[in-house]
C-alpha cells in the first residue's frame, strides 16, 4: 500500500487520502520504489539520508532524511492532522528553517507535527533484553586482569603496577632496598 504521490515535474510529494500518520522511512523507500519506474530517473533526486549506521552490537545512528533539489510534501486535500515521525529536513544549508510542507490546494484546515527523533542513537532491538548497570559494572570488575593485554589500556597499566607491587614486596622481604 502506497502512502505518498510524486509529481515528479511539480517536485511535490503528495501525502495519499486519508494518510494521517506515516514515517519518513516510508517516504524514502516508496520514493526509492517510484525512481525505479519507467522514466521517473529523469526527475532531480528528492531525497536523501544519513545514518542507520551501528555503533555497537545494540546501538545504530538514528537516520536522517533530507528533502533535496526543492522538493515539498503537501498534505492531502482535507481538514485533518497530519504526523510525521523521523528526522526529516531541507537539505540545502542556504534555505536553512524554509518550510518542508506546501499549502493544500483547497482551503483546507490541516496541522502537520514533525515528529523527531530525540536522540541520534537508536537502539536496534534484537529481541533480547540488555544487561542491567550492575550486571555491567560486576562484568567488569569481575574481569581478569591477564585479560588487558592492549598496550596503554587501563586494565594493562593496573597490571604492571601488580606486577611492580609484587617485585617490590620481594626485595623487602629479602632486605633488599
Amino acid at each position: 500500500m502506497t502512502h505518498v504521490t510524486f509529481d515528479g515535474p511539480n517536485k511535490l510529494i503528495i501525502v495519499d487520502f486519508g494518510i494521517e500518520e506515516i514515517e519518513t522511512q516510508e517516504i524514502y523507500s516508496e520514493w526509492k520504489e517510484w525512481m525505479c519506474l519507467t522514466d521517473n530517473a529523469k526527475y532531480h533526486l528528492a531525497m536523501r539520508t544519513v545514518g542507520g549506521d551501528p555503533t555497537t552490537g545494540i546501538k545504530s545512528v538514528a537516520p536522517y532524511f533530507f528533502l533535496s533539489n526543492g522538493w515539498k510534501i503537501r498534505p492531502y486535500e482535507g481538514d485533518h492532522y497530519l504526523t510525521i515521525s523521523g528526522n526529516l529536513f531541507i537539505d540545502n544549508p542556504e534555505t536553512y528553517g524554509a518550510l518542508v510542507f506546501v499549502h493544500t490546494l483547497g482551503d483546507h484546515m490541516v496541522t502537520v507535527s514533525v515528529n523527531l527523533t530525540s536522540d541520534a542513537v537508536g537502539i536496534a532491538t534484537g529481541g533480547g533484553t540488555a544487561p542491567s548497570a550492575d550486571e555491567v559494572a560486576a562484568a567488569v570488575w569481575n574481569r581478569l586482569l591477564s585479560g588487558h593485554v592492549i598496550p596503554g589500556s587501563a586494565g594493562k597499566i593496573v597490571d604492571e603496577i601488580k606486577k611492580i607491587a609484587i617485585a617490590t614486596q620481594g626485595i623487602a622481604a629479602a632486605g633488599l632496598k
